[in-house]
């Protein structure tokens, strides 16, 4: 059941919430978010209402970064900013998708276990999901549990109220305006994590062009990241760019002690992926609590090749991957640590050749890795013939029985 709260207009300076409340029956669920993305910023989360806000913060030319800080603290000082006069979400002719509740039945807790039970127990990847063969197409692109009025902000139309003097909005100038966090939750902390990118390739206005294009951000979404600038090596054909990326951390009170909670998530490398490569292009740290050096891409080149991701869509009793496996000999697999996702890449085509055959190889720990309808096996086969260059999702059912594969 889907419950439209748009086109939605909305009175000068208003932030708040929008929740959900279902008359005569507490047995249910809500999920948001996007069931096709592969970020976790994105992903599917239960959450009864969405968070709209806008953030700003007041400039300060005391500061090293021009931005005020909270006293005390590292941490810039934000305000919340409304919604401008009249303003319809999503903005017309944008092509954003509606901003929909997704109401099914409520989990159990054996199902609350499960790493993402919007997602992967079904309910918003259910079979009518599919949109031109894309399982969960249906609800691509609805927001998650906040929604950033600042992103609106650009090319002259804007989803926030007249910005006062003295205050501006965060920016990032590969993916715009962005808000650093939820800010119904603040932080108690932010971490850099750092290092560099480095893209092994003779120079040429073809390869600057590919490594000019390169940037990074975190699991906690884009415009996290600040980028160096771009360093050619002529003597030893390599580009290479720094970067530093900013991440938030909240606390726990134990025995009267404020701990830091570490932050979980991962750094990951952006680029052409149609015509070069990292490997791996995605960095996972777990505990984070300090700034973190030393975070480098050192494996990246030009050329062609196929990069697959993809992610467990529905798992029985919390079964999980157990291992992946491409038939290339130069290529490779990367498995999370949850087992819930994976990554693998070809290796580089040769020259003159445009498209790949092979396949991929995936186990479980549950009976059957699903590979079409009604049909699976453990290991289950994916093959691919004459696949071109560039990004292919694989999303994966684990099962108990080859009859119960959608």
């Amino acid at each position: 059941m889907n419950i439209l709260i748009t086109p939605v207009i909305w009175g000068g300076g208003w932030h708040g919430n929008v929740g959900m409340l279902v008359s005569g029956n507490t047995n249910y669920d809500v999920c948001v978010g996007d069931p096709t993305s592969i970020q976790d910023y994105e992903k599917p989360v239960r959450a009864s209402r969405r968070v709209y806000r806008g953030m700003l913060y007041k400039i300060d030319d005391s500061e090293a970064d021009g931005k005020e800080k909270i006293s005390g603290s590292d941490l810039v000082q934000y305000y919340t900013q409304g919604v401008g006069d009249s303003v319809v979400l999503p903005l017309p002719e944008s092509g954003d998708m509606t901003h929909d509740f997704v109401i099914t039945g409520a989990f159990s807790t054996s199902e609350l276990s499960n790493p993402n039970p919007c997602k992967n127990l079904g309910s918003m990847t259910r079979a009518d999901s599919v949109v031109d063969g894309e399982v969960g197409g249906l609800f691509k692109g609805i927001p998650d549990d906040f929604y950033c009025l600042n992103d609106g902000y650009q090319n002259a139309v804007s989803t926030l109220d007249t910005i006062r003097p003295g205050f501006a909005v965060e920016t990032d100038a590969t993916y715009g305006n962005t808000c650093p966090y939820n800010p119904a939750d603040p932080p108690a902390a932010l971490h850099h994590v750092m290092g560099s990118v480095t893209m092994s390739a003779a120079v040429s206005d073809e390869n600057t062009q590919l490594a000019t294009g390169i940037t990074v951000f975190t699991s906690d979404g884009p415009g996290t990241c600040i980028m160096g600038a771009l360093q050619v090596d002529g003597v030893n054909n390599e580009y290479s760019k720094d970067y530093d990326c900013v991440i938030y951390d909240w606390h726990t009170t134990v025995n009267g002690v404020e701990v830091l909670n570490g932050w979980n998530g991962y750094i990951e490398v952006d680029y052409d992926q149609s015509s070069m490569s990292c490997d791996p292009n995605r960095i996972t740290l777990s505990d984070v609590t300090t700034n973190s050096i030393g975070n480098d891409f050192s494996n990246c080149s030009p050329g062609s090749f196929i990069f697959f991701t993809g992610t467990v869509l529905d798992t029985p009793n919390n079964r999980e991957i157990s291992t992946v496996s491409i038939s290339d000999t130069g290529g490779s697999c990367t498995l999370a640590p949850d087992g819930m996702s994976f990554s693998c890449i070809t290796d580089e085509f040769a020259l003159g050749v445009t498209d790949w055959t092979g396949n991929i190889s995936i186990s479980s720990d549950a009976n059957v890795v699903c590979t079409a309808t009604g049909t699976g096996d453990n290991p289950g086969v994916f093959s691919f013939v004459a696949e071109s260059s560039g990004f292919v999702n694989l999303d994966i059912t684990l099962s108990n029985s080859q009859n119960a594969c959608p």
